[in-house]
Protein backbone atom coordinates (compact mmCIF):
# COMPACT_ATOMS: atom_id res chain seq x y z
CA UNK A 1 0.00 0.00 0.00
CA UNK A 2 1.38 2.90 -0.76
CA UNK A 3 0.34 5.50 2.26
CA UNK A 4 1.34 8.79 -0.36
CA UNK A 5 -1.83 8.59 -1.48
CA UNK A 6 -3.13 9.33 1.59
CA UNK A 7 -5.11 12.97 2.60
CA UNK A 8 -2.16 15.54 2.43
CA UNK A 9 -2.28 17.73 5.89
CA UNK A 10 0.13 20.69 5.33
CA UNK A 11 -0.31 22.21 8.55
CA UNK A 12 0.44 18.80 10.49
CA UNK A 13 4.17 17.70 11.87
CA UNK A 14 3.78 14.24 12.93
CA UNK A 15 6.21 13.07 15.52
CA UNK A 16 7.34 9.50 16.46
CA UNK A 17 9.66 7.55 17.89
CA UNK A 18 11.29 4.28 18.56
CA UNK A 19 10.29 3.72 21.67
CA UNK A 20 10.10 5.88 24.88
CA UNK A 21 12.25 8.18 26.16
CA UNK A 22 13.73 9.32 23.03
CA UNK A 23 12.49 12.84 22.83
CA UNK A 24 9.37 13.28 21.14
CA UNK A 25 7.74 15.43 23.89
CA UNK A 26 10.91 17.59 24.31
CA UNK A 27 10.84 18.05 20.83
CA UNK A 28 7.56 19.13 20.41
CA UNK A 29 7.56 21.50 23.19
CA UNK A 30 11.05 23.16 21.85
CA UNK A 31 8.50 23.58 18.18
CA UNK A 32 5.86 25.05 20.15
CA UNK A 33 7.63 27.21 22.23
CA UNK A 34 9.59 28.59 18.63
CA UNK A 35 6.28 29.04 17.06
CA UNK A 36 3.88 30.59 19.92
CA UNK A 37 3.19 33.39 17.53
CA UNK A 38 1.51 30.90 15.11
CA UNK A 39 -1.36 29.60 17.41
CA UNK A 40 0.10 26.37 17.81
CA UNK A 41 -2.19 23.41 18.70
CA UNK A 42 -0.41 20.40 20.23
CA UNK A 43 -1.83 17.06 20.13
CA UNK A 44 -0.53 13.44 21.77
CA UNK A 45 -2.39 10.57 20.31
CA UNK A 46 -1.99 7.53 22.26
CA UNK A 47 -3.08 3.70 21.93
CA UNK A 48 -3.12 3.54 25.41
CA UNK A 49 -6.38 4.23 27.84
CA UNK A 50 -5.52 6.03 31.09
CA UNK A 51 -7.24 6.56 33.92
CA UNK A 52 -8.62 9.83 34.20
CA UNK A 53 -10.93 12.09 36.33
CA UNK A 54 -14.01 13.15 34.05
CA UNK A 55 -14.86 15.79 36.61
CA UNK A 56 -11.70 17.95 36.07
CA UNK A 57 -10.76 16.67 32.56
CA UNK A 58 -12.29 18.49 29.10
CA UNK A 59 -14.04 15.60 27.65
CA UNK A 60 -15.04 16.55 24.34
CA UNK A 61 -15.43 12.65 23.16
CA UNK A 62 -16.36 9.45 24.63
CA UNK A 63 -17.07 5.88 23.31
CA UNK A 64 -15.39 2.65 24.66
CA UNK A 65 -12.47 2.70 21.81
CA UNK A 66 -12.27 6.61 21.69
CA UNK A 67 -11.39 9.61 24.15
CA UNK A 68 -10.65 12.95 23.34
CA UNK A 69 -9.84 15.15 26.07
CA UNK A 70 -8.88 19.25 25.64
CA UNK A 71 -5.81 20.06 27.84
CA UNK A 72 -6.43 22.85 29.89
CA UNK A 73 -4.06 22.03 32.65
CA UNK A 74 -0.25 23.24 32.55
CA UNK A 75 1.17 21.35 36.17
CA UNK A 76 -0.25 17.87 36.18
CA UNK A 77 3.37 16.63 34.58
CA UNK A 78 1.56 14.77 31.36
CA UNK A 79 2.50 15.24 28.15
CA UNK A 80 -0.18 16.87 27.09
CA UNK A 81 0.24 19.09 29.78
CA UNK A 82 3.68 19.63 29.09
CA UNK A 83 2.37 20.99 25.75
CA UNK A 84 0.18 23.31 26.96
CA UNK A 85 3.04 24.54 29.54
CA UNK A 86 5.06 25.02 26.30
CA UNK A 87 3.14 27.47 24.65
CA UNK A 88 0.25 25.84 22.65
CA UNK A 89 -2.42 27.90 21.69
CA UNK A 90 -5.09 24.22 22.24
CA UNK A 91 -3.67 21.21 23.36
CA UNK A 92 -5.71 17.61 22.90
CA UNK A 93 -4.68 13.90 24.13
CA UNK A 94 -6.49 11.42 22.16
CA UNK A 95 -6.66 7.48 23.45
CA UNK A 96 -7.65 5.44 20.53
CA UNK A 97 -7.42 2.21 19.59
CA UNK A 98 -5.51 1.48 16.09
CA UNK A 99 -8.73 0.20 14.28
CA UNK A 100 -10.69 3.55 15.38
CA UNK A 101 -7.93 5.96 14.68
CA UNK A 102 -9.88 7.35 11.20
CA UNK A 103 -13.06 8.39 13.40
CA UNK A 104 -10.54 10.06 16.15
CA UNK A 105 -8.89 11.71 13.64
CA UNK A 106 -12.36 12.85 11.86
CA UNK A 107 -13.60 14.15 15.10
CA UNK A 108 -10.27 15.94 16.23
CA UNK A 109 -10.27 18.09 13.26
CA UNK A 110 -13.79 18.49 13.53
CA UNK A 111 -12.79 20.26 17.19
CA UNK A 112 -9.48 21.97 16.14
CA UNK A 113 -10.20 22.36 12.37
CA UNK A 114 -7.44 23.06 9.99
CA UNK A 115 -6.44 26.55 10.24
CA UNK A 116 -3.93 26.48 12.57
CA UNK A 117 -0.42 24.78 12.64
CA UNK A 118 -0.83 21.35 14.21
CA UNK A 119 1.91 19.25 15.95
CA UNK A 120 0.91 15.45 16.80
CA UNK A 121 2.42 12.88 18.80
CA UNK A 122 1.62 9.34 16.98
CA UNK A 123 3.16 6.71 14.81
CA UNK A 124 -0.47 5.09 13.95
CA UNK A 125 -1.63 8.25 12.26
CA UNK A 126 0.93 8.32 9.53
CA UNK A 127 -1.11 5.12 8.49
CA UNK A 128 -3.92 7.61 7.30
CA UNK A 129 -2.61 10.99 6.69
CA UNK A 130 0.20 12.12 5.30
CA UNK A 131 1.49 15.04 6.93
CA UNK A 132 3.95 18.30 5.85
CA UNK A 133 6.57 16.92 7.70
CA UNK A 134 6.96 13.12 9.60
CA UNK A 135 9.73 13.42 11.71
CA UNK A 136 11.42 9.90 13.80
CA UNK A 137 13.32 10.38 16.55
CA UNK A 138 15.41 7.33 17.41
CA UNK A 139 18.02 6.82 20.55
CA UNK A 140 21.60 6.59 19.31
CA UNK A 141 21.66 3.16 21.56
CA UNK A 142 18.01 2.46 19.81
CA UNK A 143 18.52 2.47 16.16
CA UNK A 144 16.41 0.25 14.54
CA UNK A 145 13.23 0.79 14.12
CA UNK A 146 10.06 -1.22 16.66
CA UNK A 147 8.32 -3.38 14.44
CA UNK A 148 5.09 -1.36 14.81
CA UNK A 149 6.57 1.43 12.78
CA UNK A 150 9.19 -0.44 10.25
CA UNK A 151 6.54 -0.16 7.43
CA UNK A 152 6.71 3.60 8.04
CA UNK A 153 10.60 4.20 7.78
CA UNK A 154 10.31 5.08 3.82
CA UNK A 155 8.01 7.88 4.57
CA UNK A 156 10.50 9.39 7.07
CA UNK A 157 11.59 13.05 5.95
CA UNK A 158 13.69 13.37 8.89
CA UNK A 159 15.40 11.27 11.40
CA UNK A 160 16.38 12.95 14.25
CA UNK A 161 18.73 11.09 16.87
CA UNK A 162 19.31 11.34 20.86
CA UNK A 163 22.32 10.93 22.94
CA UNK A 164 23.61 11.69 25.94
CA UNK A 165 24.39 15.36 24.12
CA UNK A 166 20.83 15.94 23.21
CA UNK A 167 19.48 15.98 19.86
CA UNK A 168 20.05 16.83 16.39
CA UNK A 169 17.30 19.17 16.03
CA UNK A 170 16.95 22.68 16.73
CA UNK A 171 14.04 24.97 15.68
CA UNK A 172 15.49 27.17 13.63
CA UNK A 173 15.63 24.31 10.59
CA UNK A 174 11.96 24.76 10.58
CA UNK A 175 9.19 27.23 9.20
CA UNK A 176 5.40 27.33 9.60
CA UNK A 177 5.10 29.16 5.69
CA UNK A 178 1.74 30.13 4.16
CA UNK A 179 -0.31 26.67 5.98
CA UNK A 180 2.65 24.45 5.81
CA UNK A 181 5.28 23.31 7.90
CA UNK A 182 9.15 23.36 5.63
CA UNK A 183 12.75 22.31 6.56
CA UNK A 184 15.50 24.81 5.04
CA UNK A 185 17.89 21.52 5.43
CA UNK A 186 17.70 18.04 6.07
CA UNK A 187 18.81 15.68 8.67
CA UNK A 188 20.06 12.31 7.27
CA UNK A 189 17.51 9.77 6.76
Amino acid sequence: MNLNNLPYYPNILLVTGNGKNVGKTSLSCTVIEHFKEEKIIGVKISPHFHEFDSKVEDVLYQTDNIIIIEEHRNNTGKDSSKLKAAGAFRVFFVMVLDHNLQEAFDRLIGFSGTDFPMIIESAALRNIIVPSQFLLLTHIDRPEPKKSIEHLMEYVDHNITLSSAGHNFTPNNIFYIKGKWVFVSHFNK
